[in-house]
């Protein structure tokens, strides 16, 4: 017969009590704030400290994500959001949804410092540029793709939805 090689908890914890400790340390509780709410929630004295430490244990085990999982799940939450979105033709949603999505893909990333002659911007990047940087005087060094998303912004923000057919 195999034996059980996790170490056995000295003192025993009610998960009911460990679980009304995470729930006032994730509203703020303090150490002392956890060791009155232990008193006032009939732990034991010598069994409070464990109850506080598992816990603690939680939170931290909760607290440690799969960043890449949740960036996925958040990509595609919002590409469902643009579709429901664009389904109702809800264009300033849908713009949100894009511009949350290029935020997320890292889309307006700022090029390296070290960029020379050779990474000059392209003759129609440049006049695009020049076209669209007057309109945005406080956007100083912005990427492109943010001056065009900033155009674009505007465009929509003054188009009129069309009017509904009966």
């Amino acid at each position: 017969m195999k034996s059980d090689k996790r170490p056995k908890p000295e003192t025993p914890v009610d998960l009911r009590l460990v679980d009304r400790l995470i729930l006032l340390a994730t509203n703020g509780a303090t150490e002392s704030d956890l060791q009155t709410a232990a008193t006032k929630l009939a732990i034991a004295p010598e069994a409070a400290a464990a109850h506080i430490a598992e816990a603690k244990r939680r939170l931290t085990l909760a607290a440690n994500y799969n960043r890449d999982e949740q960036l996925a799940i958040a990509i595609t939450r919002l590409h469902e959001c643009y579709a429901q979105s664009r389904g109702i033709q809800d264009i300033k949603t849908c713009v949100a949804c894009q511009r949350e999505i290029n935020k997320l893909t890292q889309l307006y990333a700022l090029p390296t410092a070290d960029k020379t002659d050779d990474d000059a911007e392209p003759p129609d990047q440049a006049a695009a540029r020049a076209h669209l940087a007057p309109l945005f005087p406080d956007a100083g060094a912005a990427p492109l793709a943010e001056l065009c998303r900033r155009a674009a912004g505007e465009i929509l923000s003054r188009v009129k939805p069309p009017a509904e057919t009966p």
